[in-house]
């Protein structure tokens, strides 16, 4: 009795720990991205610095872009977003290029890249 409960109990501690490692993100992901098309400021930035991560799929890329968002107040910030772009569309986020991006006006590290 007592054996099947310490295997139940580790079996649960299992399920959490993979819940909080593989489904968390994803669900955080998708509610601040509802929250960046709800309630987000539309503006432009500038690409900083793009690096680079390993190859996600056959023809995908994953990219860690640093960001200069120009507020129309002047008060300029630097955020960083992470982006899967397809191989060919990499020149699109070149270091010195402007980009159309919504931000979080409540918390500036929610930045998304806008597509045309």
């Amino acid at each position: 009795m007592l054996t099947s409960l310490c295997i139940c109990s580790f079996v649960l501690a299992i399920l959490i720990y993979l819940f909080h490692k593989m489904a968390w993100p994803i669900i955080q992901q998708y509610y601040t991205t509802k929250i960046i098309l709800k309630k987000g400021i539309e503006t432009e930035a500038l690409i900083l610095q793009s690096e680079k991560q390993a190859p996600y799929k056959q023809n995908f890329r994953q990219l860690n872009i640093q960001l200069l968002v120009q507020r129309f107040n002047g008060r300029d910030f630097v955020a960083e977003t992470k982006e899967i772009l397809y191989f060919t569309d990499m020149h699109i986020v070149a270091p010195g290029k402007r980009l159309r991006v919504k931000y979080n006006p409540a918390n500036l590290k929610q930045v998304m890249i806008l597509k045309n």
